[in-house]
């Protein structure tokens, strides 16, 4: 069943004449439409609904992801120019108060907490936007509580030039009591006692909001450096592997010989594909129904995401052809070989870093271009340990290992049937964007991700590589989350 030489594994091959499909035409067909069907009501469903509707609480979600990057971003205008050019380069410069005005606004027509309209209004006034602001907290005095106290506190903070001692510690003390320990108590605290000339507890007040940013900034700090450290070794080795891909020399990088074309026809790997999406779509329909949460949902949603596909593709796929999954996706090393998984894993994770610079550079600031409730897990940010060690687990081991099945191992070598490596990586790379249901930096980043590690399995032969990169990235970002809003 393995190729005998490297023409033979990446040429591709038409369907065997007069070779029935293992899988059922007719029930394929039922599956596409009902597939259609069901990614159709999905995606009427999600456009239907506010992204703020995905997220339990986003009020509380929006409040620490906004008080952390402000904090951060105080931390940074304290360190040397060289640190504050690097960081904006690498995030794409933009602007983040006008960033947490525009989410907090999408916010504020979502939700009725009075908090909300707090926090909003505290951004705006930052920005310099006095008036607007001084209009908006004058209607506050005859609503109900706690809008006049919230108007109070803005009113001083920001537009009375003086306060007596004894004002500082009774709003002090209503602030204490109505807001949580973030950044936007701290900016009225600060604010009211400078009002106040109690100048102990402003620069109390300082510093403990520049601790907690600095203790971001150091954790900032380590994640750019093994992003750095990794893309300028990645960059190295692609100068190398270029050199090495060329002519006969291709075969330097080859793990071992995972079987592309597949040995199954075009026919039998898209009916595997749009059944399996079938089944997944009505069983994730039906879960809805369920009332079910915490670990166990976790378990019966991955089951659900990944158990159809894979299960059709060992019993009609690879059983039939009588191939084992090892052999079929090179999951096992050639002996000698384990050596070349590494480098091969750095061109990876540099590749994918500057395409999502370059992507989020690119389109990463305009509005509606990706939207924060897309990338914060509150599993991450909110769950227990247990939680987060679970979610860690699915992010960067299981998700990874079975994507890369389903999407490189059967979808692309499908595709690779019928055509070059190229448009196949393309072709599958988009579905798997399309899957993700994110934005557009989100599908694009998602899209060139499929597209490298497509490539790694076409020049590697085996998906080890892309499954460890795509694990590595699960997790550096995983980690971003869990140590800078955590």
């Amino acid at each position: 069943m393995t190729p005998n030489s490297s023409q033979e594994h990446t040429t591709p091959l038409p369907d065997p004449p007069n070779q029935p499909p293992t899988v059922s035409i007719f029930f394929t067909v039922v599956s596409a439409i009902f597939l259609l069907a069901g990614i159709g009501m999905i995606v009427w469903t999600y456009s239907s609904l506010s992204p703020l509707d995905r997220v339990v609480a986003p009020e509380r979600s929006l409040e620490r992801l906004t008080s952390r990057t402000m904090e951060l971003e105080h931390a940074l205008t304290q360190v040397g120019q060289w640190e504050q050019l690097l960081f904006r380069i690498l995030t794409g410069n933009e602007d983040v108060l006008m960033r947490a005005i525009m989410e907090y606004q999408e916010l504020a027509e979502f939700s009725n907490d009075p908090l909300v309209d707090l926090y909003l209004a505290i951004l705006e006034v930052e920005a310099g936007n006095r008036e607007k602001v001084a209009k908006r907290i004058n209607a506050w005095k005859n609503q109900l509580a706690p809008l006049p106290l919230f108007r109070e506190f803005i009113h001083t903070a920001y537009y009375r030039d003086t306060i007596s001692p004894s004002e500082v510690e009774t709003l002090q003390a209503h602030l204490a009591e109505e807001l949580p320990d973030n950044w936007f108590y701290g900016r009225l605290a600060i604010q009211i006692a400078k009002k106040g000339g109690d100048t102990s507890f402003e620069l109390l007040t300082e510093q403990h909001l520049e601790d907690r940013g600095h203790q971001m900034l150091w954790s900032n700090r380590l994640l750019i450096l093994i992003e750095v450290s990794g893309s300028l070794i990645g960059l190295l080795l692609i100068l190398a592997l270029i050199r090495k891909t060329v002519g006969r020399q291709s075969e330097r990088v080859r793990i071992n010989r995972g079987m592309l074309p597949p040995p199954w026809s075009g026919k039998d790997g898209f009916a595997v594909f749009v059944r399996g999406g079938a089944i997944t779509t009505f069983l994730l329909f039906s879960l809805s129904f369920l009332e079910l949460d915490g670990h166990a949902m976790v378990l019966v949603s991955l089951t659900i995401l990944y158990g159809p596909i894979l299960i059709l593709t060992y019993f009609h796929l690879l059983l039939p052809k009588d191939v084992t999954v090892v052999h079929a996706f090179g999951l096992r090393v050639a002996p000698g070989r384990i050596h070349r998984i590494l480098p091969v894993i750095f061109v990876l994770f540099a590749a994918g870093l500057i395409g999502d610079w370059m992507i989020t550079v690119g389109v990463g600031s305009s509005h509606g271009s990706y939207h924060w409730t897309e990338w914060f897990d509150q599993s991450l940010v909110w769950g227990t340990p247990t939680d987060v060690a679970v979610t860690l687990v699915e992010y960067s081991i299981i998700a990874p290992m079975f994507e890369e099945v389903i999407f490189r191992g059967v979808l692309f070598a499908t595709f690779r049937r019928r055509f070059g490596w190229g448009i196949s990586a393309v072709f599958s790379a988009l579905i798997f964007s399309l899957v993700h249901g994110y934005g557009l930096v989100g599908l694009l980043t998602v899209f060139w991700s499929g597209v490298l590690w497509a490539w790694a399995y076409e020049k590697t032969g085996s998906l080890w590589p892309g499954m460890i990169a795509h694990g590595v990235n699960n997790l550096l970002v995983s980690l971003t989350l869990v140590t800078l809003f955590r």
